[in-house]
Parts: C-alpha cells; structure tokens; sequence
C-alpha cells in the first residue's frame, strides 16, 4: 500500500469516529482517534503535517478526557 492508501484508510477511520462521537456523545469513543494522529507522524515526513498532527493529539485528549460535560 502506497502512503496516500494508508492516509485515506486513517482519515475515513477518524471521519467515522467523529460521526459516531457527535450522534451519541460518548466521549471514549474519541480516546481510540488518538492513535491514528500517530499515523502521519511516521508516516510523513513533511513538518507542517506533524506539527498539525501533535496539535490535533492534544486537542482530541482535551475534548476526550477533560470534557466537563456529563453523561446522563
């Protein structure tokens, strides 16, 4: 599999995740996206694209386990 393969499978993976997070708001099911930002990490060599993809680890951690939000 080419690189762009592998990023595709990644994206449609987390596109998923994001859609099944908004329809019923459990926030574990965005815990498992954290690794799939690791992706483009190794995978990737251009900086911008690591930089963003370090930005957007921190981010979905902040949303998935800081979320003040409560669960009914």
């Amino acid at each position: 599999m080419t690189e762009l393969n592998i990023l595709l499978i990644t994206l449609i993976m987390y596109i998923i995740a994001i859609y099944l997070y908004l329809k019923f708001r459990i926030n574990w099911i965005l815990a498992p996206t954290i690794i799939l930002w690791f992706v483009p990490i190794f995978i990737v060599d251009n900086l911008f694209i690591v930089i963003f993809s370090v930005i957007m680890i921190i981010i979905t951690i902040v949303i998935a386990f800081f979320n003040k939000e409560e669960d009914y």
